[in-house]
């Protein structure tokens, strides 16, 4: 079997028959935290997995028999462990509960489990899966409310499943890699996981997220537009996020910075332009005050996106 580089394994092989399914238990705790689990046959039980690590985040694969998984309020007490789980099942259907959320999942639907609330799993198949470990204090890094991000079930044929199974994939072949290797990109590799699970998590639970993130970044553009030289890297060290969170916050509403930061300008200009109070104001100054250092650069959006120069938009408005 193919496994991660410098791992911890935990193999009913290792112990005696009878002492496969205590054993495994233990395993599973040592491995993932405090839960019960429960296989369905007891005789000739086996089952395998394997931890390892890429940076902060933890990456398990389980292989065994069937088996049911529960972790309630005692083994919560009882852990000091704060994550969320992002699992897949490689090879059979199985099911998850947690809260009021039941999901049937198939082979390469993903799912995403607090930890710190009580959940079962049913495993009637085989077992064969990976599990993400995401430490709360790294999804904050990236996420504005990692407080209410599970459960959240992101299908495989939805519009970021398909991208977030191969994005899994990459990070499990990463974790076979040699130590030297994985130390010098596994920055990258959780970036990338984070860049796309904030774009797979389903929808209502991404508007949440973007939205939260969106009237930050609004608030500081109407703050600010009107400054010259207004650079998307200025937004995003004033709202608090890298670069490329913001630029995706603007792709999943459908607009680029560059755009919405044109339009709020030209919209300033042409109240301005109609205002009979700044009738005396010339035109390139109008434009300056919108944030147009240029004056010709000025008329030239204007014309483009209006249809008209900006004196003849003033003439048709006053």
């Amino acid at each position: 079997m193919n496994t991660f580089s410098n791992a911890e394994v935990w193999d009913t092989t290792s112990v005696e028959p009878k002492q496969s399914v205590p054993y495994w238990v233990d395993a599973i705790c040592s491995a993932f935290l405090d839960m019960n689990a429960a296989p369905r046959q007891r005789d000739d039980f086996a089952g395998r997995v394997a931890r390892t690590r890429v940076g902060d985040i933890g990456l398990m694969q389980v292989t065994s028999v069937a088996q049911d998984v529960r972790r309630d309020a005692q083994h919560i007490a009882r852990s000091d462990t704060d994550s969320l789980y992002l699992i897949s099942q490689l090879s059979a259907p199985w099911a998850v509960s947690q809260g009021r959320e039941h999901y049937d999942l198939r082979p390469g639907d993903c799912v995403l489990i607090d930890s710190s609330r009580p959940y079962s799993f049913s495993c009637p198949g085989k077992v064969d899966n990976l599990s993400i470990e995401l430490p709360r204090p790294w999804l904050a890094r990236w996420f504005a409310r990692p407080d209410v991000m599970g459960p959240r079930l992101i299908a495989r044929d939805s519009q970021w499943g398909g991208v977030l199974g191969a994005t899994i994939e990459s990070l499990r072949e990463h974790a076979m890699q040699s130590s030297q290797t994985r130390i010098a990109h596994e920055t990258d590799v959780s970036a990338l996981l984070a860049a796309v699970l904030q774009l797979a998590v389903p929808e209502h639970v991404g508007n949440e997220l973007r939205d939260f993130r969106w009237e930050k970044i609004d608030a500081v553009l109407n703050q600010r537009f009107r400054e010259p030289g207004l650079t998307a890297s200025d937004i995003a060290e004033s709202v608090g996020i890298s670069l490329a969170t913001l630029h995706r916050v603007f792709a999943t509403r459908m607009q680029t910075f560059a755009d919405t930061l044109r339009q709020k300008r030209l919209a300033a200009a042409r109240e301005m332009l109609a205002n009979p109070r700044l009738d005396h104001v010339q035109v390139a100054e109008i434009g300056r005050r919108s944030g147009f250092a240029d004056a010709s650069h000025f008329s030239k959006q204007f014309a483009r996106d209006v249809g008209m120069s900006p004196r003849r938009w003033r003439e048709t408005s006053l």
